[in-house]
């Protein structure tokens, strides 16, 4: 699920591990206010368990574009999501582990000041 993450995603301590079954809880001590707990790419891809997903935290020019319900039930885009998707194409983009939604990362000019990172 995670071999297609772009070089450019990989190098940063960007990372969280969540629970899947527990609303997208965070485990492993992460805070989602608190920069300093995210892990790198490497180290989050061993310290995960089976029940468990990988969060990419939204740090510096990184920002993200969450579509949720993107995917209708005929397993299409919804057109909203596919005039988004169109819009940012060459991005980086996945679908969410629902795979019913889709995320979006790319990197803006200005830096923004939120007080969550994560997706």
């Amino acid at each position: 699920m995670y071999e297609n993450i772009p070089n450019w995603l990989v190098g940063d301590d960007k990372y969280q591990i969540f629970c899947t079954h527990k609303n997208k809880v965070p485990t492993h001590n992460t805070h989602i206010d608190d920069m300093s707990t995210f892990y790198t790419y490497s180290q989050a891809m061993r310290l995960m368990q089976p029940d468990e997903g990988l969060g990419i935290g939204l740090f510096g020019n990184l920002c993200g574009i969450d579509i949720d319900h993107a995917v209708q039930a005929d397993g299409t885009l919804s057109p909203t999501a596919q005039d988004i998707i169109d819009y940012f194409d060459g991005a980086y983009m996945e679908y969410s582990y629902s795979g019913k939604g889709v995320h979006i990362l790319f990197f803006c000019i200005q830096q923004k000041k939120y007080q969550k990172y994560y997706t």
